[in-house]
């Protein structure tokens, strides 16, 4: 039916919508991927060829991984296609100790029915920052189970490798960094309701950005490497994106002109 729709067609294999990437810190050959409804996937040879080794989890939907660079085969992988209306609910938290080859659930049933937006793991502690938000189970019409009051959605911590969390906030987590070079470290989210907050005392204070569209879907930041003091924005704007930067750890954003579109209509 779709050669009919299209002409000349001339299919290849092709990877649909990924919801997470991650490379392994000690070998640049090996990475994970995330598909937004296609499971975690494998590769040994910086992305040539790819295997699936997560097929039997509770749920295919992925929007995080992260590998441990202490211990490079323990591998957390968060579950739901994050992408609030348009996405899926997951199964919570899985964590591998041989690079995939056999799963545990740490942290039970703890954020099923959610999606689990965003990982972030402090390679300095071996703390894990997880956002939440809630879940759906399809899109526009069919979406018949969405509730936007969830409970369990915000930020939480672990200290024990996924066994029990603490909770920093709450509120419908879209995307989060942490800058690990501050002690404590200076934490940013992004609330789908109240936009992006950031905390320079580990989670226990929030202070409101200044600066950021407040209309946004989907805000996604990203701490500099190499200037903490520097936090980059990606902006939804639902047909374009835009880029802010802010040169004072987060406190004011200002628009960056002429950055690319880097999402187009997909935003």
């Amino acid at each position: 039916p779709l050669a009919t729709k299209v002409p000349n067609p001339n299919w290849t294999p092709a990877a649909g919508r990924l919801g997470a990437l991650a490379v392994d810190p000690s070998d640049k050959n090996t990475l994970y991927a995330g598909g937004a409804l296609g499971g975690v996937w494998k590769s040994t040879d910086r992305g040539k060829t790819w295997a699936p080794i997560a097929d039997d989890l509770a749920s295919l939907a992925i929007s995080a991984i992260v590998v441990d660079p202490n211990a490079p085969e323990t591998i957390y992988v968060g579950t739901g296609n994050a992408d609030l209306f348009a996405g899926y609910y997951g199964q919570g938290l899985f964590k591998s100790n041989d690079g995939g080859k056999t799963w545990s659930q740490p942290s039970g049933d703890k954020f099923a029915s959610l999606s689990i937006a965003r990982l972030v793991l402090d390679p300095k502690t071996g703390d894990i920052y997880a956002g939440t938000q809630f879940g759906s189970a399809g899109w526009g019409d069919y979406c018949t189970n969405t509730d936007v009051s969830t409970p369990g959605q915000g930020l939480f911590r672990s200290s024990d490798g996924g066994k029990s969390w603490a909770e920093l906030y709450t509120g419908t987590i879209v995307d989060l960094d942490v800058d690990l070079s501050a002690s404590p470290r200076r934490i940013y989210i992004h609330d789908w309701v109240t936009g992006v907050h950031r905390s320079l005392d580990g989670g226990s204070m929030w202070e409101d950005a200044a600066g950021l569209p407040m209309d946004s879907f989907r805000i996604e930041l990203g701490v500099s490497p190499s200037q903490p003091q520097v936090l980059y924005a990606g902006v939804d704007r639902v047909d374009h994106a835009e880029v802010y930067v802010s040169t004072d750890f987060g406190k004011t954003f200002t628009q960056v002109f002429g950055a690319p579109d880097y999402c187009e209509h997909q935003c």
